[in-house]
C-alpha cells in the first residue's frame, strides 16, 4: 500500500513538472544572441530576451552549414533567419535529429537556449526539428517585424574557437553602407526576383545579370540583408522575403 501511494505521489509530480514547462518563445536569431544569462535561487540557469524569461524558443530559418564528426557522436548545425545565425548543438543520441538537415533547408525548431562551458557562445539544444516550406519562414518574420520591428542589432558575436573543420557561408559586414542609391538597390531586387529558382538567386548571376557595378551591387545585397528584405538561403544564393 505505501509502494502505491509512493508510485502516485511521483506520478502527481513528475506531472506537475511537465505542466510547469515553458513554452517555446518566438523571437529574431538576433535577440538570442543578446540575451543575459541569469540565475534563480534554485540554482537554474535561464535568459532574459526582451524582458521576457526565456528557456526554450521557437525558430524558423534556413540551414546553412552542417557538421558531423566523424564517429557522429557530435554534430552542429548553424541556422540564419536573416537577422543572424545560430548553431543548433547535438550529442551522442541527439545527433539523429540533424543527421539528416541539408544546407537550403527551412526548419522550425523548438529547443532550449544554451550557452558553451565558457559562456562565450549562445546556441540551441534541439527538441523538435521540422523541414518546413519557404512559405512558412516568410510568415514567421512577417509576424516578427509586426511584433518587435525590425531585427536589433547583435551586440556582440564571439563563437567558439575553431576545434573542427567547418564550412561557413561568407560574412556579411555588420557596418552600415552608405551611398546606394535607391535605382541601384531596385535593379538588384529586379534581377533577384528575375533569376529566383527554388532555390533562390545566384548572387553572381545577380550582379552580372543588374547591369550594376560589382562593388554597388555588392553594398546594396549587404543592405537588402540587414534590413532584413533578403536572406542568403545557402552560399552564394540570395532570397527575398516578400
Amino acid at each position: 500500500m505505501y509502494l502505491n501511494l509512493k508510485k502516485d505521489s511521483y506520478k502527481k509530480s513528475k506531472m506537475a513538472i511537465i505542466q510547469k514547462r515553458q513554452p517555446a518563445k518566438k523571437f529574431w536569431i538576433a535577440d538570442m544572441l543578446n540575451a543575459e544569462q541569469k540565475t534563480n535561487e534554485q540554482g537554474f540557469k535561464y535568459y532574459t530576451i526582451r524582458g521576457k524569461e526565456a528557456i526554450r524558443v521557437n525558430i524558423i530559418a534556413g540551414v546553412i552549414s552542417s557538421y558531423i564528426n566523424e564517429i557522429g557522436n557530435y554534430a552542429m548545425i548553424t541556422l540564419d533567419d536573416s537577422s543572424s545565425q545560430i548553431r543548433l548543438k547535438a550529442w551522442n543520441e541527439d545527433v539523429k535529429q540533424l543527421a539528416n538537415l541539408h544546407i537550403g533547408e527551412i526548419v522550425l525548431v523548438i529547443g532550449r537556449i544554451n550557452t558553451n562551458e565558457t559562456n562565450t557562445e549562445i546556441f540551441i539544444r534541439p527538441e523538435i526539428i521540422k523541414p518546413v516550406a519557404i512559405d512558412w519562414m516568410e510568415l514567421r518574420l512577417k509576424e516578427l517585424k509586426k511584433e518587435f520591428g525590425k531585427a536589433p542589432p547583435v551586440k556582440e558575436i564571439i563563437t567558439e574557437p575553431q576545434k573542427i573543420k567547418e564550412e561557413l557561408i561568407e560574412e556579411i559586414p555588420d557596418e552600415p553602407v552608405a551611398g546606394v542609391a535607391l535605382a541601384v538597390r531596385e535593379r538588384i531586387l529586379q534581377a533577384i526576383e528575375a533569376n529566383d529558382t527554388s532555390n533562390g538567386a545566384e548572387i553572381s548571376v545577380v550582379i552580372k545579370n543588374s547591369g550594376v557595378q560589382e562593388s554597388e551591387a555588392e553594398a546594396a545585397i549587404n543592405e537588402l540583408i540587414r534590413e532584413g528584405e533578403a536572406f542568403q538561403l545557402k552560399h552564394g544564393f540570395i532570397k527575398l522575403i516578400s
